[in-house]
Formats: structure tokens, sequence, C-alpha cells
């Protein structure tokens, strides 16, 4: 609305009068305002305690006798009264709205001057706003305009900006201060400046510490948002703030007009309201690793199958994945209220279910070896609380899932601080297993309204964080958390915990990251069975398999000519066989092939580079294989013993069992989350299979000497493959009454192709 202007003389001694009572609003800027205690928030209600104030009238007072003699008037206090007198007729002639220009010559001669006083026509509740300029500074039919912005999700640039000022406060109020002209255009003083005095009521003063009291301006430039102090308690700058009651008064000159701030911090308990997160260092995650095998199978001709495999699942049934699960668990009042969507459960109630469902699921996977801890948190800020107290580790580290299904329904009172909850679940991971995946899931169903300072005692509103502070502490705990699984899951309507997101952005890049909208049971249900199958699971491209065989061993029926034949297979999470071929198979509109090459003894398995393993299932190749001579030469050499042993989970006839290792390295090679991995594959042992050579000797006629001269001097030679010659005299032979005959065993690992009798 525009404003109305009127203009009235002077005669000489209300030019006086007139001079006084700018004087009086000049040094009134410089006047130091008094520190007194308060808080944030938007309730009238009254609060106990006693409030050391000055009230804003009792400071004009005291300087009014200062300002007249400044002014160079004789008679101070008559001069502070007249100047009261003519502030209040300009008041009751302006009226509820206006312009008012006064016109004067001042004393000892000079040019015509003026000033004119703006008071906009409509103004929000508990909020008062004049302003005064010189005559020529603003065109005629001006009028002044105030909005009050809404609060911190409408105008997130505002809060950002003042939190990359440096701002430190827990709360603060926007209102855009502008003159406008007819048309409705915007219009900035031109020669002068704006002196301006706001006055606003309504606020929690006795929760605030108003020695934080600061009024800033927040004008738009071409870089952004640039942020400057025009007003604050202290006597720094030349705009002053003081508290009359439950009125927050200040005064100030300004260039020009745009958005102005007032921020504020809470009353401090136990050290200063500070958005501290935790320093201490992160913990290193275990590397994910995808589910891989191998091992081998005795077959009844002496031969083994030799088996590979790679899942898209953490882990395997003979080779469990450690997995170390953190529920961060909110407990704040609001977790009583009903769930929505047309539940009957609450929060509480359904956050329960899905922590148990959850727990329960982990726990029956065969692949993994899982352990859970759970934390709660909420937040309180009264009067005896104590430092580091918002939150607890309700469940330590434990394998038992009915220790976290007896906890995860804790009763539900206070606010709601991120930060607290976050500390111990980062303390929880530092004492995880050393080769543990390990996952946090962050359950709310609310925006941090609390934060710790810097001594650990709680500060915040309780029911708002408008310059992100909270916020802020809660993402710093975050930012340092030692996890390779990182989810927010917000309970409830979905408003009510936007900034869920914005702490899962702030885990570190490396963490798999997630954030859900739990708003009814559907959704909550869904986005646990998401979280179940993502740390179970592992989406790995350019996956290839190596395995290159030792000189132990050799694949079976290889000719001239005729290619090595390995199995292709692809089974289901049951173990059930979808899909098989020789040498490769079509699986998902793609084909994966296995080769042997010759030249460097390996056994490939090739994906596509693009293709993703599928979650809940395993991919095989499997190639018949036996010992090779040197494994028979390495054997007699090494005095009929073994030099290797079976590593774990290499299958029955390998695992712990004396051998020679297949082979000489083996390799499974994958991309993850943008990291190339190379993992290796234990190693299997194969034993030679025994072979016994019974040479029988008949001897007829001799007896006695003759006989005796026979047994030591007959002797008997047979030749290896290798073309080695062994010997045995006849006197080892031994008599077989049952055959009649003499007898010689050659029974060890050997291959005997020939034994004949040297005379």
């Amino acid at each position: 609305m525009k404003g109305k202007k009127r203009e009235r003389q002077k005669n000489k001694g209300l030019k006086r009068t007139l001079a006084l009572a700018l004087a009086v609003f000049v040094l009134l800027s410089l006047t130091e305002a008094p520190r007194i205690l308060a808080s944030s928030g938007n309730s009238t209600e009254p609060h106990s305690g006693a409030v050391a104030e000055q009230s804003a009238a009792e400071v004009r007072d005291q300087t009014a006798g200062t300002q007249d003699g400044a002014a160079g008037t004789p008679g101070g206090t008559e001069g502070g009264q007249a100047a009261d007198e003519e502030t209040e007729e300009n008041e009751r002639q302006a009226g509820s709205s206006g312009n008012v220009q006064d016109e004067e010559q001042a004393d000892g001669g000079g040019t015509d001057g003026g000033i004119v006083e703006y008071l906009p026509q409509a103004l929000p509740e508990g909020l008062t706003v004049k302003a005064w300029t010189d005559a020529g500074v603003l065109p005629e039919d001006v009028y002044l305009e105030v909005e009050q912005l809404p609060g911190e999700d409408q105008n997130s640039r505002y809060a950002e900006a003042l939190r990359a000022s440096g701002t430190d406060a827990d709360g603060f109020m926007l209102w855009d201060i502008g003159f406008y002209d007819a048309a409705g255009e915007r219009v900035e003083p031109a020669g002068g400046s704006v002196h301006l005095e706001i006055a606003c009521s309504g606020l929690n003063i006795s929760e605030m510490d108003t020695a934080s009291l600061s009024l800033r301006q927040m004008a738009e430039t071409e870089s952004g948002i640039a942020v400057q102090s025009v007003a604050d308690t202290s006597e720094s700058l030349s705009g002053n703030i003081a508290v009359d009651g439950e009125t927050v008064h200040a005064a100030f000159t300004a260039e020009s007009l745009s958005v102005f701030a007032l921020t504020w911090s809470c009353n401090p308990e136990g050290g200063t309201a500070r958005a501290l997160g935790s320093v201490r260092a992160a913990r290193p995650t275990a590397q994910m690793r995808a589910g891989h095998e191998k091992y081998v199978e005795k077959k009844e001709d002496g031969t083994y199958d030799l088996t590979l495999t790679v899942s898209g699942m953490a882990g395997t049934a003979t080779s469990k994945a450690e997995l170390d699960v953190v529920y961060v668990l909110d407990k704040s009042g609001s977790m009583n209220d009903g769930l929505g969507g047309g539940s009957k459960k609450t929060r509480r109630e359904a956050a329960k279910d899905a922590i148990d469902s959850l727990t329960a699921a982990l726990a029956s996977n065969q692949n993994i070896d899982v352990r859970f801890s759970l934390v709660t948190f909420s937040g309180s800020d009264g009067r005896w609380d104590r430092a580091w107290n918002d939150s607890e580790v309700a469940v330590d580290w434990t394998g038992d899932t009915r220790r976290i299904t007896s906890s995860s329904g804790p009763s539900a009172n206070g606010g709601t601080n991120y930060q607290a909850g976050l500390r111990n679940a980062k303390e929880l991971l530092a004492s995880a297993r050393s080769g543990a995946l390990t996952a946090v899931i962050f359950i709310s169903d609310g925006n941090p309204t609390f934060r710790y300072d810097e001594n650990g005692y709680t500060t915040g509103t309780g029911s708002s964080d408008l310059l992100g502070y909270n916020l802020q502490a809660a993402k710093d705990e975050a930012a340092g958390l030692g996890t390779n699984y990182f989810y927010t899951v917000g309970v409830g309507p979905k408003n009510n915990y936007s900034k869920l997101r914005d702490l899962k952005d702030a885990a570190p890049e490396n963490t798999t990251k997630a954030f859900y909208e739990g708003t009814d049971e559907a959704s909550l249900n869904a986005a646990f069975d998401d979280i179940q199958a993502a740390i179970t699971t592992m989406l790995c491209s350019d996956v290839t398999i190596a395995d290159t065989l030792s000189g132990h061993v050799q694949l079976t029926g290889i000719a001239a000519g005729n290619p090595a034949s390995m199995t292709v297979a692809v089974r289901d999470g049951e173990g059930n066989v979808v899909v098989s071929g020789e040498n490769s198979v079509e699986f998902e509109g793609v084909t994966i092939t296995a080769r042997y090459d010759e030249s460097t003894r390996q056994v490939i398995l090739d994906f596509p580079d693009d293709y993703e393993l599928k979650g809940g299932y395993t991919y095989q190749v499997t190639v018949n294989i036996e010992p090779s001579e040197a494994a028979y030469e390495a054997y007699r050499n090494n005095g009929a013993a073994y030099t290797d042993t079976g590593e774990p989970g290499t299958g029955p006839a390998s695992e712990g069992q004396q051998g020679f290792f297949s082979n000489s390295d083996s390799s499974l090679t994958y991309t993850y989350n943008g990291e190339q991995i190379n993992d290796s594959y234990n190693r299997p042992v194969v034993q030679l299979e025994p072979g016994t050579l019974v040479i029988e000797k008949r001897i007829e006629g001799l007896e006695g000497e003759a006989l005796d001269y026979l047994r030591q001097n007959l002797k008997f030679n047979y030749t290896l493959n290798n073309g080695s010659l062994q010997e045995v005299p006849f006197s080892e032979f031994t008599w077989n009454q049952e055959s009649g005959s003499y007898q010689y065993r050659i029974e060890a690992c050997l291959r005997i192709p020939s034994i004949r009798p040297v005379k």
C-alpha cells in the first residue's frame, strides 16, 4: 500500500526541537544495549526465572541529555522532553501508516531541508518498523513495505548464506524491507541513508541468549547473498539492539534496503552453543568381496573335477562373509505418533517390526556371519542435563537376535539429536571385526532439533533447526563414519524428515548409501528389503576368472586338434542349475564363455564387460584334471610324500588333506562401485592314485645251495616312463604259500609300463 505524506512548516523554536529529536535518534544508534538471557521460538507463553533487563525506553532516556548536548542545544533535559513530545505528536498525526515530511531551516541560515518518516500500512503480527530519510533521498509518493519471510525450508538460500558467513545461531527471522513506487517497482535511496527502528515481540526471550542477538542485512549480489551485520548488543557496530520485556528493539542506518535477518542463540548449558562434530578418526572399512569358491571333487577313475565359482552375493556357504550391522533408532516423543498411510501402528511399532524382520532375514542367510548392535537416541536440554547423554548403546555387538528384538521398541520421549546417535554408532564401529563388512541403518521420524555443544551438553530449540547447525553437527559425525553401507530411513510423513537425505549425502564417497521414505508399512518394509538385498549382494561387472594350472596336474582328454572340454553353468540361490553348456552358456541375453590357453596353462571364464552379476545367482566353470607325470616324480623324489595341504573351502577331498596344489595361482577380477578389485582363490590339492604291481616267480627243481645262489644273484629291473631304471634283487621276493610262488609288490604312486628280469 502507498503511504500518505504530509508537510508542516515550523517556527524557529520548533526547528530547534526537531533538530534535538534527530540528534536523539542518531546518538541512540551508538548506544550500547544491555546483555540479557534469552532463547528461541515463537511462543508468547510466559517464562519463569529472573531476567536482567534494560528497556529500550530506558536506553533512550539515559542518552537524551547527552544527545541534546551533542546537538549544541541548551537545556539538555528540557530538549529531550521536547523531542519526546515532538515524536509523539508526529506519531499521532501520522496515524497508523504513511509518510511524514518535516521541513526546517537550520539555525544560522542555509538552505531549506526536511525529514520524511515512513510507516508501512500493514505489518506482520508482533512487528513494528519505522524509517526516516532526508527529503530528496527518495522520490515522492514512495511507500514502505515489510514482509516476513517463511522458515528455513522455503529460504534455504538465506540460511546457507548465514552459515557461510560464519553466523553461529540457533534461530532466525527474516524480513524483506523495501520502498516501492506507485507502479510497485522497488526503489532504493539515492544520495543518503535510511534510519530504521524495528521492534519484534512474541519471541521466547527467557530461552534466548540475548547477548547473541544480531541483525544482519542480506543483499543480493551477482556472486550470491552478501551478509553484513548492522546491529547487535555490543558496542562494535553503529546500530544497536536492546530488549524491553518480551520485545527486541533494533535501531540502525542502512544505505539500501533488502532482506534483514534477526539471529539468536539459545541459552547454553555447560558450554557455547556450537555445532561441533566428532574429530575422531574413522575406522578403516573392510573391502567388499564378491562370493567365490574353488574346489575339487575326486572321481572314481582317479581324476578330479575342478570348479571355480563367482556370485553376486557377499560370501558363500563355505566361506561366509562377516557382516556387522548397527541400528541407530530414534526414540523421540513423536515416535509415539501414528505411522499414517492407513496403518494403525505407531511409528515406533512400525520401525520395530521392520528392524526385527531384517534381523531375522540376515541371521538366516547361510552365506554371512552376522552380528548386530542397537543405538537409541532422542534429545533433552533440561535443567539437570548431563553431558553426552542423548544416546545410549541399547545392545552391544551380539549374534543373538533375541537381544535385538527385545530392545527394538524403546519408550519414546524428548527431541531429536541425530549427532548423539551417530557418535555412539561410530564408537561401535571402532570395535567391529577387522575383516567384517559394516552397515549403519539410521531410522528417524523427524529432522534434528538438538545437538551437542563442545562440552557435550545438549543445545538447540527442541523444535527447529533454522540455521541448520543441528544437521551440520550430525553431518560432521556422518562424514567420519567408517562403514561400507550407510542408510537413512524416514518413518511417517515424508515432510517431517527431509534432512535425512542430507545426512545420507554426508557419508564418505566410498560408502554405499541410500535414503528411504517409509510413509506407510508397505514402503517401510520395502525399504528394509532393499537394504537386505544391498548388503548381501554385489553388482559386479567386468568379471574374469583365470586359473593357472600347476605342473602337478593336466587337463584330461586333450589331444592334437581336440580342445579342452569345460562345463559352464549358472545356479540359483537354492543351488539348482538354471542353465548349463559345454564351453559357453547363454544367460540373460549374454554369452558367458570358458576357454583354455595352452601357452599359459590357464582356465579362463569370461563375462561381457558391461554385464553385472545377478544377485542370488552363482556362475561356475568346471574342468576335469588328473595328476601329471611331474606329480609322480615329485612324490618319488620327496620320499613318497606330498608337499602341500589343501586350503579351507576346497572340498572334502582337499581341505586339510596332503597333496599337490592344483594351481600355481588363480585370480578373480571385477569392478565394483567404480573400483577394480583383484581377488585370489584358495588352492585345492590332488593326491596321486596308488598303483600296485605284483611280480610273481615260481622256481621249480632247485633246492638247497642252488636255490640260495639264485636268490642271491637273480635281479629284476623295471623302467619308469621318464627312462629311469629301477633294480630289485630276488632276495627281496617273499614266498606266497597260497599261490606257490615268490612275489614282489611294487605299491606306490608310480606309473610302471614294463618289468623284465635281468640275468
